[in-house]
């Protein structure tokens, strides 16, 4: 699922009054706001890098938002970049405070639906793969390979 999907999901399973709802759902569409300008900072291989510049170019994607591609695992990523956002901020303490709550919820929601909010499976990025499969591949010296005994009855 996407982060947006996610979040949205998020905002149904919320039963909250008319001010809050607002609330709420102004702090949603931060969260995705800000994803869609930091995602750059969150791709850490080569790989995903390249992935991210072929998606711009690609015309079937165009007007889409990061937000409605990526999924949650990225979300997670954009976590780790909370305490310098918020220092940076230049919100007063109670602000900051509140926000923290919101994340808070946020992060309980994703750890609760865990199984659909992620992937369960996810594949190495194909320099990876070559790396394991070479490992694989090597043949182990006889002193560290066991044979063992097996008799069938």
């Amino acid at each position: 699922k996407t982060v947006k999907s996610v979040l949205n999901e998020y905002l149904k399973t919320k039963r909250v009054q008319c001010k809050e709802k607002e609330k709420l759902e102004a702090f949603v569409e931060a969260v995705i706001s800000y994803f869609d300008e930091v995602l750059c900072c969150l791709l850490f291989s080569d790989g995903e890098k390249n992935q991210l510049r072929f998606l711009k170019n690609d015309p079937n994607l165009k007007g889409m938002r990061y937000c409605e591609i990526f999924g949650c695992e990225y979300l997670v990523r954009m976590f780790m970049l909370l305490p310098s956002m918020l220092s940076d901020s230049g919100l007063d303490h109670n602000e900051i405070r509140h926000i923290v709550l919101d994340f808070r919820d946020l992060f309980l929601y994703l750890e609760d639906n865990y199984a659909t909010c992620f992937k369960s499976k996810y594949l190495l990025p194909e320099e990876d793969r070559k790396t394991d499969q070479a490992k694989d591949d090597q043949v182990l010296p006889s002193s560290i390979v066991k044979t063992a005994d097996v008799s069938i009855t």
